[in-house]
């Protein structure tokens, strides 16, 4: 019965260390999924800036186009 007991423990520890080593595993990897969307965010963020800076130099163009357009208008009449 001692050496049931003791195959048990050692046979408790060996599985013990292995769900140990995989809880670390995979807090690891939580912590990669973690920092990739961090990233993905300050990446969609700068792709939302740089779209809105587009968005606005298009219109910045158009009512340049727009005033140019009421200008020869207001000339002919």
């Amino acid at each position: 019965m001692y050496n049931d007991r003791n195959n048990l423990v050692t046979l408790l520890k060996y599985v013990g260390g292995g769900i140990e080593n995989n809880e670390r595993t995979i807090k690891d990897q939580l912590a990669g999924i973690a920092m990739a969307e961090m990233k993905k965010g300050r990446d969609e963020d700068a792709l939302w800036e740089q779209t809105l800076k587009t968005i606005e130099i298009i219109n910045i163009n158009d009512m340049a186009a727009e005033m140019t357009n009421l200008t020869k208008f207001l000339q002919q009449l």
